[in-house]
């Protein structure tokens, strides 16, 4: 089944609610009608390589965010990367999500397409990371950005929880296609 990207919707309205463009895309909703057995008990679902690079080349972002919330989705955040990176070289690629709050360090060693990774809560965080890159100020002192600094990889403390749902504006449920 399909369910809406929630952590996605909050950091969209976040990011609304600062001025940015957003767009949101759930890959495998938007595709949940090509579905390939990969065994007897597994399926990919979701948008093909070819339909997903369309649309990035069709929105033509400044910064690729990528949620990964459980590790068997790991593989596809790869190859989402690594699509997003062929086709814009320069733009960032970011991730976050659950897996990667506990393998970011990891997902940056193994992938030089993904760019930073998000750890914790970061729903005002990656809007501050989104807003240091834009403008060109230093970004290794956001909260919860998981960066390389030249062989090493670092990884800042996060910025704690929020504390109440009230400080969130609602998901950006605009921005999803929630009939799928």
């Amino acid at each position: 089944r399909a369910q809406p990207g929630l952590g996605m919707m909050y950091l969209g309205s976040v990011l609304e609610s600062r001025g940015h463009e957003v767009f949101l895309r759930d890959c495998a909703a938007e595709g949940y009608e090509r579905q390939i057995p990969l065994d007897d008990q597994m399926l990919l679902i979701g948008e093909s390589d070819e339909q997903i690079a369309d649309y990035l080349k069709e929105i033509r972002p400044e910064f690729v965010g990528i949620t990964i919330l459980f590790s068997n989705l790991a593989g596809s955040g790869h190859r989402i990367a690594s699509l997003s990176k062929r086709i814009f070289p320069d733009i960032p690629v970011i991730v976050g999500g659950n897996h990667v709050n506990a393998k970011a360090e990891e997902m940056l060693q193994s992938n030089p397409d993904i760019d930073l990774a998000m750890a914790k809560e970061c729903d005002f965080t990656f809007a501050a990371l989104i807003e240091a890159l834009k403008s060109g100020s230093e970004f290794k002192t956001v909260p919860g950005i998981v960066y390389r600094d030249g062989p090493r990889i670092v990884r800042n403390r996060g910025s704690g929880m929020v504390k109440t749902m009230d400080d969130l504006p609602f998901p950006a449920r605009h921005l999803m296609n929630m009939e799928k």
